[in-house]
């Protein structure tokens, strides 16, 4: 009836709709244990037994994060049976709205930005550094998603990449990678903590993103990196030049060939 309307009366119409809107937003959050059932795989279940079951307590929540927390509690042994290698964040929580968020956060701390709460359990879910003392340590070495991706790349002759169609599957806007299940977000955060590494570059429709790319690739965001072609090879320098420098420069030249220092 709004659409329908203008003026006083449309103004009416919204009010009352806001109105019911919060009645039954309210009474869904009082009686949301007792009055509905959760069906999963065929067994009906109560909410309150799927509080009981999980040792989780509901208080303080919206409706909306309510209905989260019930659905990943009731369908998580499902999700673990078909998706037994994706990352679990064990800090913050992300959902398809949240997960942009997090990518970005996760970003701009690979490009030397803040390490914030939600890029820590980020990186560290994707198991590509970890936390010694104040500073985060990237290493790639454990990381299975890393690790299956640079398999991959090696696995294209020389010279060729790794096109975007080789690890990501789906429909547009529901791509998740062909090995672990992983959203193209948190694939690209794999991918450009190996740009850091300099193990990769990232092929964009306009441009490529390599290591000294870093600070651009955070000013453009996880929406339009997303949209990589290709995965490549960085340009290879001479190493024994670089153990030249660094030896002029006092520097250990083993620290050429140890990637965690770079």
């Amino acid at each position: 009836l709004s659409l329908d309307n203008s003026g006083e009366a449309k103004n009416t119409f919204e009010k009352k709709a806001d109105e019911f809107l919060r009645t039954m937003n309210a009474w869904l959050r009082d009686n949301l244990t007792r009055a509905l059932e959760i069906q999963v795989r065929g067994e009906r279940i109560t909410p309150a037994e799927v509080l009981a079951r999980h040792h989780m307590a509901l208080r303080d929540l919206t409706l909306r994060d309510t209905v989260f927390r019930l659905a990943s509690a009731s369908l998580g042994d499902f999700f673990t049976s078909r998706y037994p290698e994706y990352p679990r964040f064990t800090t913050v929580e992300f959902t398809r709205d949240t997960i942009q968020q997090g990518a970005d956060a996760a970003l701009r701390a690979i490009a030397g930005g803040p390490l914030t709460r939600p890029a820590q359990s980020v990186l560290e879910a994707l198991k590509i550094g970890r936390i010694d003392g104040s500073q985060f340590i990237y290493q790639l070495d454990d990381s299975p998603y890393a690790c299956w991706l640079m398999e991959q790349l090696e696995a294209q002759p020389e010279g060729k990449v790794l096109n975007r169609s080789a690890i990501l599957q789906g429909a547009l806007g529901v791509e998740k990678d062909s090995r672990f299940g992983l959203e193209p977000e948190w694939l690209l955060i794999v991918l450009l903590a190996m740009v850091r590494q300099k193990s990769i570059t990232v092929q964009l429709p306009a441009r490529k993103i390599d290591s000294d790319d870093l600070a651009d690739a955070a000013k453009l965001g996880i929406v339009e990196l997303v949209k990589f072609t290709s995965v490549g090879r960085p340009k290879i320098l001479p190493s024994d030049a670089l153990k030249a420098l660094f030896s002029g420069l006092g520097l250990p030249e083993a620290w050429v060939d140890d990637a965690s220092k770079h």
